[in-house]
């Protein structure tokens, strides 16, 4: 498996990793293998068989980490609208477990590459800069939008920005929703 593009959520509260497994199902993910911490899945996303590690664990800063993620050369095999299609279900598919658990933050991104906020606690001045690098889409609880600020920002430094309301009064902000946007995240990212 080459690098994947992810979906990794953080949260305060522990979130176990059967838990997560019966939701993902519950989603229409089917199990294929489980390996401790780990577990394969298959996603179908309009009939397309697609494998997902799904991954629950304690991490850093004391929080949890869920994770769900497939390999980016399936990017390569497409053309923008069709990596559009696939990209905007799997934000969907994030959506979904956003308004399923109580997370703080999450994000699109490149595998080990984004940059979670919760991090930056103490360190304003960055997150304007740092918040939107390397990522596709955020997710935002109520107190992480508050504390980054994005309202203030966002639309302002992004103009093709998209800022949609979250079910907990939080936001989920995709930085450039355009096929252009995409295109150019894909090739600064992944060089595809």
């Amino acid at each position: 498996m080459g690098q994947s593009l992810e979906l990794i959520f953080l949260s305060p509260r522990r979130i176990e990793r059967t838990i997560i497994r019966e939701k993902l199902i519950e989603l229409g993910l089917s199990l294929e293998e489980a390996r401790g911490s780990l577990d394969w899945m298959t996603w179908d996303p309009k009939g397309r068989s697609i494998q997902v590690d799904a991954t629950a664990y304690h991490g850093i800063w004391d929080m949890y980490f869920v994770r769900l993620g497939f390999d980016s050369k399936l990017l390569r095999d497409k053309n923008v609208n069709e990596s559009k299609d696939l990209i905007n279900e799997f934000v969907a598919l994030g959506q979904q477990i956003w308004n399923a658990f109580s997370f703080y933050e999450g994000e699109l991104s490149p595998e080990e590459v984004g940059s979670l906020l919760y991090g930056l606690r103490g360190q304003v001045a960055t997150v304007r800069e740092i918040l939107p690098a390397n990522n596709y889409a955020r997710f935002l609880s109520q107190d992480a939008a508050t504390f980054a600020g994005i309202q203030d920002w966002a639309m302002k430094d992004h103009p093709r920005a998209s800022i949609r309301p979250l079910p907990d009064g939080g936001a989920l902000v995709i930085w450039d929703d355009s096929r252009e946007g995409l295109a150019r995240f894909l090739s600064n990212e992944f060089s595809i």
